[in-house]
Order: C-alpha cells, then sequence, then structure tokens
C-alpha cells in the first residue's frame, strides 16, 4: 500500500488558479457580447434607456474579460486617464516642461550614480 504523501504541486495550484482566470475573463468578455447584442435588438433604431443600461454594461464586462481588471479597477483607470494633474503643473511651473523632462523627474533618485567608489588597495 502506498505511502501518503503531503505535499503541494505549486505549479498544479498556478496552473488551476491561471484556467480559472482565464475561464472567468472569457466568461465575462461572452456574457458582454450578450449585453452588447441584448442592446443592439433591444434599441432597433431608437434610444431608450433598457438599450443604454445594457450596453454600458456589456462594454464593460468585455473590457473586465480583455483586461483582467475588475470593474471598481476599470473605473479608477478611466477615471485616472481624464484627470488633470496639477501636481505636475506646480512641479513644471505651469506646463513650461514637456513629458519628458516630467520621467526625468520622477526618475531622480534610480538615474543617480552611486555616491562613492570604493578605492582599490
Amino acid at each position: 500500500m502506498p505511502e501518503e504523501s503531503n505535499t503541494v504541486d505549486i505549479l498544479d495550484l498556478h496552473r488551476r488558479a491561471q484556467a480559472r482566470d482565464r475561464n472567468q475573463r472569457i466568461g465575462s468578455a461572452v456574457a458582454g457580447l450578450i449585453l452588447s447584442g441584448a442592446a443592439a435588438l433591444a434599441g432597433r433604431g431608437k434610444k431608450s434607456l433598457t438599450s443604454a443600461v445594457l450596453a454600458t454594461a456589456g462594454g464593460l464586462l468585455i473590457a473586465r474579460g480583455i483586461s483582467g481588471l475588475s470593474v471598481k479597477q476599470l473605473s479608477t483607470s478611466m477615471r485616472r486617464l481624464f484627470t488633470h494633474r496639477t501636481d505636475l503643473e506646480r512641479r513644471f511651473h505651469d506646463g513650461e516642461h514637456d513629458i519628458v523632462d516630467a520621467a526625468s523627474f520622477d526618475s531622480f533618485p534610480a538615474s543617480d550614480p552611486p555616491s562613492y567608489s570604493p578605492g582599490i588597495g
């Protein structure tokens, strides 16, 4: 009779988690396509609240399926994308600097050389 092992196959757990995530994303995208199709059928040339709600829900589900982000993460990303960055204006004198200057400023500590180099001997 073989002995029972108490080991866990971490790679198998990882594969299962990836498969579950992939299936959820595919399910989300399919549900989004169904809702978007329902919105198109409900609308059929006229604009209604029902078709707008169905189209919005379908679009969110499709975006969730493609990106893998939750609806809350998607809304945060969209809000951040369309928000005016006043902190950059303050930092760069109301637009006198371009995006390269901003990137250089943001990466400042990482781009500095070491403060000293040890000598030999």
